[in-house]
Formats: structure tokens, C-alpha cells, sequence
């Protein structure tokens, strides 16, 4: 934050306010491009002296800072008064199925492996699919068998 005396820059179209045409170096470009690089924004887009944006808030964190407004004239300068969002919002944590492998019912699994490999993958047309539909055969067995056989919590 600070006094910069930056006249003829209009800080909405980074433009010279004057003639609507693009600034000189001496009109404040060479902050618009360190600005740019830096990856920081000017954020006052009001007049805080007469009709001019002299006091400018610079922050690479634009989206942190609510309700910038300019309260009271309390000196030939506008005091900048805004809110600082401080708080990220909470990470909701997505449920998870864990699976209790030591409860299985392993007996089961097997008798249904052998059951799927004879009547649903080695059927006459395992080498007329392409390996991705095989393995999507073999993976939703799998899931299935594990749902079905192996108990679980969420």
C-alpha cells in the first residue's frame, strides 16, 4: 500500500486516462508490466484524491480482499479500508471404502474365480476382445467379488 503518483494511469483499463491510449513508461507502464510479471494486481479503482487514484493497494492475493471501500475523508488523502478473507474454506474429505481382508470369505472367492474364468472369460471369445475389454471383464469381476465377499466399511 502506498502513495504512488500515477495521475494518468486508469486503473480499470490500464490505459491513459486522459486519451484512452496505451501509457509511456513515464506514465506508469513500467509498474503495469512489473505488476504483470509479479503476478500482483492494483486494487483501488476509485478516486482517492480529487479525481485521482493516488493511494493503491497491490497484492498478488486479489480474491483474499472483500469490501475495499474508502470510509471517511480524513486527510487530503482517502483512507483505504477493506476486509481480509484469513480463513481457507474446509477440504471436505471423501469417503473411502476400506475392506476387512482378514474376514473374507476367501473359500467363496475362489469357487466363484473358477466359475467366471470357465462360463464368462475363457468362453470361446476372450481372443475376439480387445485387451481393454478383457481387463474390464477381470476388473468388474473382481470388484464385484470383493463387494460380495469381503466385508467393508465406509
Amino acid at each position: 500500500m502506498g502513495d504512488f503518483n500515477y495521475r494518468k494511469v486508469d486503473w480499470k483499463t490500464k490505459h491513459n486516462k486522459e486519451y484512452g491510449s496505451c501509457l509511456s513508461d513515464s506514465d506508469g507502464q513500467q509498474l503495469i508490466d512489473i505488476l504483470h510479471e509479479a503476478g500482483a494486481e492494483q486494487l483501488i479503482t476509485f478516486p482517492t484524491r480529487e479525481h485521482n487514484t493516488l493511494d493503491l493497494f497491490i497484492t498478488t492475493l486479489p480474491g483474499q480482499f472483500v469490501n475495499i471501500q474508502s470510509p471517511d475523508r480524513l486527510s487530503d488523502h482517502d483512507i483505504i479500508e477493506a476486509n481480509f478473507k484469513c480463513t481457507l474454506p474446509r477440504k471436505k474429505v471423501p469417503k473411502r471404502t476400506c475392506f476387512q481382508y482378514s474376514r473374507g470369505n476367501y473359500n467363496q472367492m475362489r469357487s466363484d474365480a473358477r466359475k467366471f474364468t470357465k462360463e464368462k472369460y475363457f468362453n470361446g471369445h476372450h481372443n475376439t476382445r480387445s485387451v481393454e475389454d478383457n481387463w474390464g471383464i477381470v476388473n468388474n469381476f473382481i470388484g464385484e467379488t470383493l463387494n460380495f465377499n469381503v466385508l467393508a466399511k465406509t
